[in-house]
């Protein structure tokens, strides 16, 4: 905010009450009062903002304060149908000089009064001035949260202790931004559904003709991702079936499996996942066809000419796992018949299909981990596991080569939380056969901990890279000296290169998965479990040196600390923990050792 801009004195506000004011104004629309008293509420609210006697330099505050008032007069317009008046109203208080500059004072009014204009747009089914009034609620909202400055709140404006009170309009900005981004979802998926309309017509008119060929096939495939993605899996099936059919029966080819057989099963065995997590909770009614999707229904005739095709494929998701085992196998054996007829790299979405097939084990494996106790469901766990490490290595080793580097970080970091979920399986077995210890089950263990040192070593340097430099704070540099002597003890065949540099600070979008990789490098440290004790020290005081590592980035980075917040804690807990460990481990050697020397 402007150095000459003040607030309306506080004698002033709390003379004309207007707090008072705005407050039953605010608690008339969640109640839904009467409608007269509201704007007679309103009326006089405005005339007592118009008369309040203020200097020039608080005038700013007035003029915000009367935008607030003619934004209720709209939004209390919209709630009566009186459209045009209600666009009026909202149409004074967005042209209001106090907008004319977005501050903190200034940043939720203007969300509110695009959103107010954004829905009533809606109500005339003026969608491009619909769209366009929440795309600028949605730019501003970025913008804002660049300059990492708290707002107030509407309300708050209207305080006569406003020019000493902290500003405390975060949660509004968030909520009203959401709101934006929801309404602008919500328009997409409209678009969506006109566009698709129009693309089933065309396709069903092409079947019928029996001119169809790799141009209807593309469509059917848009129109298939259209309806999974929104979980209508008979409608999907439709035309994965129109697929099947133009391959073989138009074209007179043998059937040809493509991408969207991979992405159905995927999506399916998500839906599967789903629905034996509700039912745990609640039992979940059978979801029936909405009106408006009968519009995509195939006519009769052409319906029964596909309906072989489509008995090839499942069109509900299972609830137990007797129910899903059918539905993977079908989807993993399509998935691997399609990896085979494509070269990696060259075909479009060969990684995106790897990625399908390794969810598909994981989703599978979500209906064993209920019986893990049980060590032979514990064991088949860890196999579907194990298969899909090899599937998203072997992924990872063929982005390298091709140099496909755009999605090559998400998968880095899916195969780090397998790593993790593998060591953590190993560790539960090791736990129930303490007894009966598998042969070299620990060096496994020891091998699955570094595994995952070395591969997040290689996500953090990839992330780190281009933000590296050579100013780091004294506290980052006196703890990463102390990494570097720890790890120089171990081969580097066992850890990996020693961490030599973090960059001072990371953009937002990059933060979360870098201080992520910096915290579970120490949490695999953590976990290294070897009987040499000395080794053992090193470890534990590696993982020590990680979480603090976090910790200082995110004491340095306060503005990013609504991101790192669950890496932040976590770190500040276990360092705590694992410190005082360390202490009580020195105190009884120290014990032990007395009586000796004695």
């Amino acid at each position: 905010m402007d150095n000459n801009m003040k607030f309306i004195t506080k004698g002033i506000l709390a003379e004309s009450n207007i707090i008072c004011g705005i407050s039953r104004v605010e608690a008339a629309f969640q109640e839904g009062g009467s409608t007269n008293s509201l704007r007679n509420l309103l009326m006089e609210l405005y005339g007592k903002i118009s008369k309040l006697e203020i200097d020039q330099e608080s005038e700013w505050h007035r003029e915000l304060l009367l935008a607030v008032v003619h934004m209720y007069q709209g939004s209390l317009s919209i709630d009566l149908r009186e459209l045009p008046n209600a666009e009026n109203e909202l149409k004074i208080a967005l042209t209001s000089r106090a907008l004319s500059c977005l501050n903190s004072t200034s940043i939720n009014i203007f969300l509110k009064i695009n959103n107010e204009l954004g829905s009533l747009w809606l109500e005339r089914h003026e969608d491009d001035l619909a769209k366009a009034a929440f795309v600028k609620s949605d730019q501003a909202a970025k913008e804002y949260f660049k300059q990492r400055e708290e707002p107030y709140g509407i309300k708050d404006l209207f305080h006569p202790l406003i020019s000493e009170m902290p500003p405390s309009g975060r949660h509004q900005l968030y909520d009203l931004h959401n709101e934006a981004l929801a309404q602008l979802s919500f328009l997409k998926e409209k678009g969506e559904r006109s566009e698709t309309l129009l693309f089933h017509r065309s396709l069903e008119s092409s079947l019928i003709s029996g001119e169809a060929g790799s141009q209807q096939q593309d469509i059917a495939l848009n129109l298939l991702r259209f309806f999974i993605k929104t979980r209508k899996f008979l409608l999907g099936r439709q035309y994965l079936a129109a697929i099947d059919y133009i391959e073989e029966v138009i074209q007179n080819k043998k059937r040809k499996v493509t991408v969207g057989h991979a992405e159905y099963y995927a999506r399916l065995l998500t839906s599967c996942v789903e629905k034996f997590q509700e039912r745990k909770r609640v039992l979940i009614q059978p979801k029936q066809i909405q009106d408006e999707d009968n519009l995509y229904l195939l006519n009769s005739s052409l319906k029964h000419k596909l309906r072989d095709y489509e008995g090839r494929y499942h069109g509900e998701p299972g609830r137990e796992y007797v129910d899903t085992r059918p539905i993977f196998i079908l989807g993993r054996n399509l998935t691997q018949d399609y990896l085979k007829t494509i070269e990696f790299g060259v075909e479009e979405g060969s990684v995106e299909v790897n990625q399908a097939l390794s969810h598909m084990y994981k989703c599978l494996s979500v209906f064993m981990y209920e019986k893990i106790g049980n060590i032979e469901f514990l064991n088949k766990v860890a196999k579907l596991q194990k298969r899909r490490i090899r599937i998203l290595e072997n992924t990872v080793q063929n982005m390298k080569k091709f140099d496909q580097r755009e999605k090559l970080t998400e998968v880095l970091e899916e195969l780090g939380d397998l790593y993790m979920e593998m060591l953590e399986l190993k560790q539960k077995k090791f736990e129930r056969t303490a007894g009966n210890l598998e042969p070299r089950l620990l060096q496994k263990l020891a091998y699955l901990s570094l595994l995952g040192v070395r591969h997040y070593k290689t996500v953090l340097e990839a992330e780190s890279q281009a933000y590296l430099c050579t100013e780091v704070p004294e506290s980052t540099h006196q703890i990463i000296q102390q990494i570097c002597e720890a790890e120089n003890i171990f081969p580097q065949q066992f850890i990996g290169s020693p961490l030599t540099q973090v960059p001072k600070s990371y953009p937002d979008e990059v933060a979360k998965d870098a201080v992520k990789a910096i915290y579970t490098i120490g949490r695999f440290y953590n976990k290294v479990f070897t009987p040499i004790r000395k080794d053992q020290m090193q470890f534990t005081n590696l993982a020590i040196l990680y979480y603090r590592l976090v910790v200082d980035y995110c004491s340095r980075n306060s503005q990013q600390s609504r991101l790192l917040s669950y890496e932040y804690n976590q770190s500040i807990n276990s360092a705590d923990l694992l410190q005082r460990q360390v202490r009580m481990q020195e105190e009884a050697e120290k014990q032990t050792a007395t009586p000796e020397n004695q």
